[in-house]
């Protein structure tokens, strides 16, 4: 099963291989895949075993996001609960929905297209991920360019700022209600029924 996934992983790197993004040498051995899932598994993240319905995502800023409007009562959660994942990036999502499957772990995915930006290369990672589907994905959504430009604020000067600043243009209302409505609207209709 294992070596399944791994090989199905590998699949990023010929996406990336012409980019800035282009795997090292050692991205291209598969038991780097292993290593990969023993550095993310950690305590936290293994709790999506536990869990009846997970959300993919690409970073921490929509999970740190997703889960302040969950506690808050602006995005009602399924039945069951649920349990947003942090993939550290779109180009790990495959590999999250290989995991997630033989544990037959129902999921949702929702990541930025990035559409303002190397179009070609974001949408081939957009197509690995459609191919990734399996019987245990519910649905897949995106936001056309990012999570900020769909909120309508400016991006942070550096990117590990980006959750706190995003929850910063909350605190300070510099987001519009009307665009918290419409993020939760995306959200909730990812989940599935109640």
């Amino acid at each position: 099963m294992l070596e399944k996934i791994f090989t199905d992983n590998q699949k990023i790197n010929e996406i990336l291989k012409n980019t800035c993004d282009k795997p090292e040498l050692d991205d291209l051995n598969e038991e780097m895949e292993g290593i990969k899932y023993f550095l993310w598994l950690n305590p936290e993240r293994c709790g999506l075993f536990f869990s009846q319905f997970i959300l993919l995502v690409e970073g921490p800023t929509e999970r740190v996001l997703f889960n302040y409007l969950i506690e808050k009562g602006e995005i009602k959660i399924p039945k069951g609960g649920i349990f947003i994942l942090d993939c550290f990036c779109k180009y790990n999502i495959h590999r999250f929905m290989n995991l997630l499957e033989p544990f037959k772990i129902k999921h949702s995915i929702l990541f930025d297209l990035d559409i303002g930006k190397n179009k070609n290369k974001h949408y081939k990672i957009k197509e690995l991920i459609d191919n990734t589907i399996n019987e245990y994905t519910y649905k897949i959504d995106y936001f056309q360019n990012d999570l900020e430009s769909f909120l309508g604020i400016e991006k942070s000067g550096k990117p590990h700022r980006k959750p706190q600043h995003v929850l910063f243009k909350i605190k300070k209302n510099e987001i519009q209600k009307s665009a918290l409505n419409m993020l939760a609207n995306k959200i909730e209709n990812l989940f599935p029924d109640n």
